[in-house]
């Protein structure tokens, strides 16, 4: 479930991980080494630390290392589509007080944990790749068989 923070309604209100992240990272809750509770927060800072790494946004990792050696043409991460690739998703939906009402766009600031933009073919050519050891169909590794 996505907390209105983490959506910015417009474009214009989208903030980049690394502004967002030191706004908004909730406080934990846990201690560390005996428990796990996935977060899109703690999600997200591991994508900026890749990010950080890299020297890239993770979005040009992701396609360097995984979207582009799959052939995943139509996949991508980046937190901020454009209008022409946006107006090729479908709508999503969810139950209003007349029913299914439509929910338009929005921005997700914890990209890295939510947002993923794909299509059925590319998420096949993803989950063959993870069943036969990180090849794609075209022989293209995009990680090792060991790390699989």
């Amino acid at each position: 479930m996505l907390f209105r923070s983490q959506v910015a309604p417009e474009e214009a209100d989208w903030e980049p991980l690394r502004d967002y992240l030191a706004r908004a990272m909730p406080p934990q809750i846990l201690t560390g080494g005996n428990s796990v509770f996935p977060s899109a927060h703690g999600i997200a800072l591991a994508g900026l630390s890749i990010e950080t790494a890299a020297g890239q946004p993770l979005d040009a990792v992701a396609q360097r290392l995984v979207f582009t050696p799959l052939a995943m043409d139509a996949t991508t991460i980046a937190p901020q589509l454009s209008a022409a690739s946006r107006a090729r998703l479908a709508t999503g939906h969810h139950w209003g007080l007349e029913g299914l009402e439509p929910v338009p766009y929005d921005f997700a600031r914890t990209y890295p944990a939510v947002g993923v933009v794909s299509n059925a073919t590319d998420m096949g050519r993803l989950m063959r790749a993870i069943l036969v050891g990180g090849t794609g169909a075209n022989d293209a590794r995009a990680w090792s068989a060991e790390a699989n």
